[in-house]
């Protein structure tokens, strides 16, 4: 009976099958939760957080979850286990999240289980335990999660809950950037660059690694792409390639990007001397935390005259406040 009730409160709710009749849908959804149904307990609760159907009331849905996350609803105790997690709708609870998702990824759920090996990696909720991270990490690469397998190739090239192992390292970051995870290509890149992990050196290898985590605009990438033009490694060496790439990256708001910008502002490689493009990317890069771009700034701003200071600091504000599009303007 609870099924078949909210099976219909779906129908009602959706409009698939039937006329879209949201208060008869919320009707039968109460229905079906009080007649211990987790999945129109769990339903319930997201309209309740939502106020959908019903009114705004978080501790209503909190309630309604937590009845379904006891009868070992998987989806309700991931669910659950994010709420204290990120603590917007009760106070954060790094203990009882973490119980919730081991509950979760004991019947398999693979977020929950990458979830409890972030929590044991980082000591949240619990004591910090590589070991115990490794083996969740582990748990949920046996079904080819790309998450999973990069972060057993960090634990490995760190010796993190294993003996350090640059090989194996190279091994589950190949698994995951074949599987198209960009810090995972990138990693790899790196390996090839520096001819890690029973690696031959490849320059070659290495940006072409680093073109595929920059496809899915990881930031990083995109400078190790410009410093491989900047030098000439596996790439024949062009300063403008550089700075386009550079330019990309920093727009992305890497601050080591926007530092390097600035200090080829300042020099004139690549582009013509600019003083007021070169304190934009500098002061971008402050403001970011690259302590190391302080000093350059101090110069390049004794370089500007009182107008064009103004300029520059208009220009960085409106960086600030449009993103990209206020420095590619000008």
């Amino acid at each position: 009976m609870p099924l078949a009730q909210f099976e219909l409160a779906k129908g009602y709710l959706t409009g698939e099958g039937m006329e879209l009749n949201e208060a008869r849908g919320i009707q039968l959804l109460n229905q079906a939760a009080a007649s211990g149904s987790p999945e129109a307990q769990m339903r319930l609760a997201q309209h309740h957080f939502a106020g959908r159907g019903v009114a705004p009331d978080n501790q209503a849905g909190l309630d309604w979850l937590r009845k379904a996350a006891e009868q070992d609803c998987v989806e309700a105790q991931y669910l659950l286990a994010a709420v204290y997690a990120k603590g917007e709708i009760v106070g954060r609870d790094d203990g009882q999240a973490v119980d919730w998702y081991r509950k979760a990824a004991q019947q398999g759920h693979i977020d929950s289980q990458i979830r409890v090996a972030g929590m044991y990696a980082n000591g949240l909720g619990v004591s910090q335990d590589d070991r115990q991270a490794l083996q969740w990490f582990q748990e949920a690469a046996k079904r080819d999660s790309a998450e999973a397998a990069f972060n057993i190739g960090v634990l490995n090239a760190l010796g993190r809950g294993t003996p350090r192992d640059e090989g194996q390292a190279a091994r589950w970051y190949r698994k995951a950037a074949d599987q198209g995870l960009p810090a995972a290509q990138l990693n790899l890149g790196l390996f090839y660059a520096d001819g890690r992990g029973g690696l031959a050196r490849d320059d070659a290898q290495a940006l072409a690694w680093y073109r595929k985590a920059s496809a899915q605009k990881l930031p990083l990438s995109q400078l190790l792409i410009g410093l491989a033009y900047a030098t000439g490694r596996g790439v024949a060496h062009d300063d403008r390639q550089a700075m386009r790439w550079f330019e990309q990256a920093a727009n992305n708001s890497l601050p080591l990007a926007q530092y390097t910008m600035g200090m080829l502002y300042s020099n004139g490689r690549g582009v013509d001397q600019d003083w007021v493009k070169a304190y934009v990317w500098l002061s971008l890069a402050v403001s970011n935390g690259y302590v190391g771009a302080t000093q350059p700034l101090e110069y390049v701003t004794s370089q500007l005259d009182d107008q064009d200071l103004i300029r520059a600091r208009e220009l960085v504000r409106g960086w600030q406040a449009a993103g990209p599009s206020a420095s590619q303007s000008n």
